[in-house]
């Protein structure tokens, strides 16, 4: 009868003094048979420690949500900067394939040539949480694309490129 016993209790047989006295440490004469309870009582985590469990989770992403969100809006803005030198790449490519040249008036007509300059979703105007508007193309010789963000949550700047191919936010060049 070694293994007599699972998380402290005593199977229904009975055994004897001496095994019993090693298996419970109770002398033979308290020896008592006790009943085995039913398997549910035995296994399953206490309301307690559920809910601890639950606080550290809660906890870890309190702590981590800002950080993400944080993230993501950054990897928006960095998007949006790279669409708008898509476009500026696209806008100077497609002046070059025009007789005489001529920028693009919309970026629909970018999306839509033969070959298409850019996607269509730049050319649909929205992409990655951001608004791009193609304006102030004037005979040909120069154009303003601007990157707003479409809510607070898709990012923080805006982006503006002109026929320079310079792109800037908040009045800063970036790189």
């Amino acid at each position: 009868m070694k293994n007599a016993t699972k998380r402290g209790f005593t199977p229904l047989e009975k055994t004897t003094d001496k095994e019993q006295s090693s298996l419970t440490g109770f002398t033979p004469l308290e020896t008592i048979v006790r009943r085995k309870k039913p398997l549910m009582f035995l296994t399953g985590f206490t309301l307690v420690e559920i809910m601890i469990v639950v606080g550290i989770i809660m906890l870890i992403l309190a702590l981590a949500m800002p950080n993400f969100l944080r993230m993501r809006i950054n990897t928006n803005e960095t998007a949006a900067a790279a669409s708008l030198r898509t476009i500026s790449t696209a806008m100077e490519n497609y002046r070059a394939a025009q007789t005489p040249p001529a920028y693009a008036t919309d970026l629909l007509q970018l999306s839509s040539s033969i070959p298409p300059y850019i996607d269509s979703v730049l050319g649909s105007g929205t992409k990655q949480g951001y608004e791009f508007v193609l304006s102030g193309v004037s005979e040909g010789d120069t154009y303003t694309c601007t990157a707003t963000p479409r809510s607070a949550m898709s990012g923080a700047r805006t982006f503006v490129v002109t026929h320079n191919g310079v792109i800037t936010s908040n009045s800063i060049p970036i790189e």
